[in-house]
């Protein structure tokens, strides 16, 4: 078998201390012999810092001012070293095998760029003193979201990074984009990334969160009209 891969997994956090060892665990139940961890700390002021110099494997930790998901994400990526770039929020999980998936999808076909996984809900039942084990479970029923998919460095480098004006909806709108420009990729039918809503997540508020969505929406319906301005970098 080849060797595997550099593959950077980026994890912007920001007062993630009740959820981020959950998070790093099911990175290293990966059990994938090449990874590159980068925490890009958004400005925390919890005990997120702590968390990670307390964590049994290697990571590059960084710590910025706050400017929101966009800005961390775009942090982590300019940090990478790999040509493979996958992302995972401090407050998600993926899945046993989420990583050898994605990466036996791309794998296989070299003119893919990026792959697509499908996303569960994980829905905690009360409010949160630590992260707990008790959850509801939804299927499927989230749109894309970065944390499911694995990227070629070269499709930031064609579309740009992350928007840094939008604090919600940003991945919505960087996949929307990713689509509109052609990248040859591929949806898993597998699902990739476990999204965990609790009460201090931004989407909590549902009316701010569907604003977001309709921003995205509508930046994708200009974007289509206007094609030649379809991308943006940071």
């Amino acid at each position: 078998m080849d060797k595997a891969p550099l593959l950077s997994v980026i994890l912007p956090v920001y007062n993630g201390e009740k959820f981020l060892d959950e998070a790093l665990d099911s990175v290293r139940a990966q059990r994938y012999p090449a990874l590159e961890i980068i925490i890009v700390d958004d400005g925390s002021t919890d005990g997120t810092g702590t968390i990670v110099r307390n964590r049994p494997e290697t990571i590059r930790y960084i710590r910025q001012n706050n400017g929101g998901p966009a800005a961390a994400r775009n942090r982590g990526i300019r940090e990478a070293q790999a040509e493979l770039i996958a992302f995972l929020d401090a407050d998600d999980i993926w899945p046993d095998r989420s990583l050898t998936l994605r990466l036996e999808t791309l794998r296989r076909d070299p003119a893919l760029r990026c792959v697509i996984g499908q996303v569960r809900m994980i829905r905690m039942n009360k409010p949160i003193a630590v992260a707990s084990p008790t959850l509801l479970s939804e299927p499927l029923s989230l749109p894309m979201l970065v944390g499911s998919g694995l990227f070629y460095r070269s499709v930031f480098e064609r579309i740009g990074f992350f928007d840094e004006g939008l604090r919600q909806s940003e991945d919505l709108d960087w996949l929307l984009r990713l689509r509109e420009a052609g990248i040859p990729m591929r949806y898993l039918d597998a699902v990739t990334l476990h999204y965990r809503q609790h009460e201090n997540g931004l989407s909590k508020n549902r009316a701010a969160a569907q604003q977001g969505i309709a921003k995205a929406l509508l930046l994708s319906l200009k974007r289509r009209r206007r094609p030649e301005s379809g991308s943006s970098s940071a």
